[in-house]
């Protein structure tokens, strides 16, 4: 299962209460490593800690689009690039956990996230253009 944690700076993530399970099997296993250490403290459910996330989420979420997009981009610049079928097919799986992520995070924030899913129909349309690239290669 995909914690689908969200950085809220350098070593501090926030991972979703539904994700309880799986973030507890890792902590069992980060302690059986020497060296390593590894705490999970809840968050409260108010309106600065819904904030501070949200800022994290849209930061953290456009980096992510921004990086898929200039590599299509970087692609599409160049007139003779094809791509095969298997990279256009991890783009789209990229981009699917993206958007799947931000719906998460919309239901679990209760707000809009308006400029993740402008960036999201970016790279949608970017996708339709690199369709018309792919190979038949695997």
């Amino acid at each position: 299962s995909r914690l689908n944690a969200t950085v809220m700076r350098d070593g501090v993530y926030f991972v979703a209460e539904s994700k309880a399970e799986a973030l507890t099997a890792l902590e069992n296993l980060v302690e059986t490593l020497e060296g390593s250490t590894f705490h999970s403290l809840p968050l409260l459910d108010e309106n600065k800690q819904r904030d501070m996330l949200k800022t994290a989420f849209v930061d953290d979420s456009l980096g992510q689009i921004d990086d898929l997009v200039g590599r299509i981009g970087a692609i599409l610049k160049r007139p003779d690039q094809t791509v095969t079928a298997s990279r256009f097919a991890d783009f789209q799986v990229l981009r699917t956990e993206l958007a799947e992520r931000a719906t998460e995070y919309t239901e679990l924030l209760e707000t809009s996230l308006g400029e993740t899913q402008v960036r999201l129909e970016m790279l949608d349309q970017q996708l339709w253009a690199l369709v018309e690239r792919v190979n038949g290669d695997q």
